[in-house]
């Protein structure tokens, strides 16, 4: 057997072996519905639940932002690990032997390369921290004693130093790790052909991959003006800082638990905060923010509170992030620190609690752009023209037409501007996410995948005709729509139980023409045959969204799904009947109508013992 066949049975083995409900139940709240479990999504903040999962196939799907997958997806996503990190995860948690790949010569001498990297690096870390508990490095602790920095703080951190000198790190390294030394930036040559030590008179940072893996280290001038004022390691095989951020490994587990990261700009801000009880709290890396460094917190996160410095240069940074949160379609919020103030001083000076209140007061990214520009332009005729001109910056990098819209007509009402003035002055929605993610492995069977082929086989269109807008949905909206027009000969048993009424307002009826029509031609319809009822309008371009995005990854078993959004329907229309009784009960009382209470009480008191009975 090939590496490939025996890969591909492993991979069917762990899936089939891992338990789906119980893995994923560890992390999320599940309750039962009908054959299936439902609770509040791990990736995206949301109070009513739209996160499915589905014992019955092994998968899971968000009705509110459209992760899906099966366990394997979910250890990835919700740990931010690749997929050869997530299977093997699962195979030892089934105790399940992982085959051997074969590398070639060229993958081999890489891989050993890397290993060999991060063994010198993590050499090296233990050198430095060494180093700044010997009695040569008095100035390096009385430096990091007056910033505030405990012992439980350097240890959390790693933290260590690097004395004066050119020799220090060079001189404990044999042949061997000096070349790869070199080669990781740890040191350097110079035109003589010299080699000597890149950080010098440093307080060493050691920069942590999400699995613990030293990749590089940042170094912050411990005398004297030295500059730069703070040094990382440069770009190497296991070094990229736009990929990374100093705390992440450190504060993973906080960031998931608290759902929110705290982004702060400088080595010492984070240790102050993490010190002072927020350790949910990152930084990058000296640089400005990057869309990696948002994904790497992504999946972990509710919101992301930007806590830079309250100068000209912190705006400045958090207004350059801004686009980024929305191309990422990521909340974030800005917390403003006095002038004069870093986190580092305003949480030494004021204290954990008047810092967290800070960050509970903090601003929307959006919000707090406008009102920058508002303060330096103005709201005259000039200003707003202005102002025009660098939000559409922020509105082009919106990727969601809905988001976009509604940013828009925000603005609008802010400026007293025409939102279809400023849609216009912005141009056309993009159709696609620049930069995307890649996508996670297809668990869709491969015999079941009708959408391929019939939005193929859909009309021609217009290029150059305005996209119809499809409906906005709901996420328990979009699993009903979704189970309806991939089977629409469940479309009878929905339409007793009150489908009309749970889409009427956001669909019109030309949709439900269509499937009544479809139905008396073809009883055992399918999503296709419906597509080709449909005539070009908003209901067809929400057919073809749905079944486009959501439909494919849309996995419980059909009759066993029917049952619980039959159930979800007849439990939503009860309890839309008892508020209605309860607005008819408060009206009788009004008037002083005892006997119309009574009444009214009564069929209340059934209707929810209907629903009683449901739950």
């Amino acid at each position: 057997m090939t590496y490939q066949n025996d890969h591909d049975d492993i991979v069917a083995r762990v899936k089939a072996e891992t338990d789906i409900v119980r893995l994923i139940g560890e992390h999320v709240s599940l309750r039962k519905s009908g054959a299936n479990f439902m609770g509040l999504c791990p990736f995206h903040g949301e109070k009513t639940p739209s996160f499915y999962v589905y014992p019955g196939n092994g998968s899971f799907y968000c009705f509110g932002c459209g992760k899906s997958g099966d366990a394997i997806t979910f250890v990835q996503e919700y740990q931010h690990v690749d997929f050869p990190t997530a299977l093997k995860d699962l195979a030892t948690r089934c105790h399940i032997a992982l085959p051997e790949k074969k590398l070639s010569a060229k993958e081999q001498r890489e891989r050993d390369l890397r290993e060999a990297m991060i063994r010198l690096n993590t050499k090296v870390a233990d050198i430095f921290r060494k180093q700044l508990v010997s009695p040569a490095a008095a100035a390096a602790r009385n430096y990091l004693d007056t910033r505030g920095v405990s012992e439980t703080m350097r240890e959390r951190f790693a933290i260590g130093c690097a004395p004066p000198g050119w020799d220090f790190l060079g001189e404990r390294l044999s042949g061997q790790e000096r070349a790869l030394a070199l080669q990781l930036g740890l040191l350097a040559q110079n035109e003589k052909g010299r080699i000597y030590d890149r950080f010098r008179d440093r307080i060493m940072f050691p920069i942590f991959d999400g699995k613990g893996r030293i990749c590089g280290f940042g170094g912050r001038i411990i005398q004297g003006d030295g500059k730069p004022k703070y040094l990382n390691s440069p770009e190497s095989l296991i070094f990229n800082k736009s990929h990374l951020l100093l705390g992440f490994f450190q504060h993973q587990q906080a960031i998931r638990k608290s759902r929110r990261a705290v982004l702060v700009e400088g080595n010492f801000d984070l240790v102050s905060l993490a010190r002072h009880g927020c350790a949910e709290v990152v930084a990058p890396l000296g640089t400005a923010l990057t869309r990696e460094q948002l994904r790497l917190l992504k999946p972990m996160v509710k919101e992301i509170i930007v806590f830079f410095d309250g100068d000209a240069a912190g705006l400045k940074a958090a207004l350059r992030a801004t686009p980024l949160f929305l191309a990422e379609e990521m909340t974030g919020r800005v917390a403003i620190l006095p002038d004069g103030h870093d986190p580092d001083s305003f949480v030494r000076e004021q204290g954990q609690a008047a810092t967290l209140n800070l960050l509970e007061r903090a601003a929307p990214l959006p919000e707090f752009f406008l009102d920058q520009l508002i303060a330096r332009h103005g709201l005259g005729l000039d200003g707003k023209r202005l102002i025009l001109a660098e939000l559409k910056q922020l509105i082009e990098a919106a990727t969601s037409p809905l988001y976009r819209r509604l940013m828009v007509g925000h603005f609008a009402g802010r400026l007293g501007i025409d939102a279809q003035d400023i849609e216009a002055s912005c141009g056309r929605v993009p159709t696609s996410r620049p930069h995307s993610p890649p996508q996670p492995p297809d668990i869709f069977p491969p015999d079941s995948q009708p959408e391929a082929e019939f939005i193929e086989e859909a009309p021609l269109q217009d290029t150059n005709a305005p996209t119809p807008a499809t409906p906005v949905l709901s996420a328990e909206q979009r699993r009903v729509a979704s189970f309806l027009l991939l089977h629409p000969w469940s479309f009878p048993a929905l339409r007793e139980v009150g489908v009309r009424d749970c889409l009427g307002v956001c669909v019109s009826d030309e949709l439900f023409r269509a499937l009544e029509t479809l139905l008396v031609q073809r009883p055992n319809a399918t999503a296709e045959d419906l597509l080709t009822m449909l005539p070009q309008g908003a209901e067809r371009a929400m057919t073809v969204e749905i079944l486009a995005q959501g439909g494919r990854h849309f996995l419980g078993d059909p009759q066993g799904e029917l049952e619980d959004i039959l159930l979800w329907l007849r439990e939503r229309r009860l309890r839309e009947t008892s508020l209605r009784l309860l607005a008819e009960i408060r009206k009788a009382r009004e008037v002083g109508n005892q006997s119309l209470v009574r009444e009214f009480l009564k069929q209340k008191q059934e209707v929810d013992r209907e629903i009683s009975d449901l739950a």
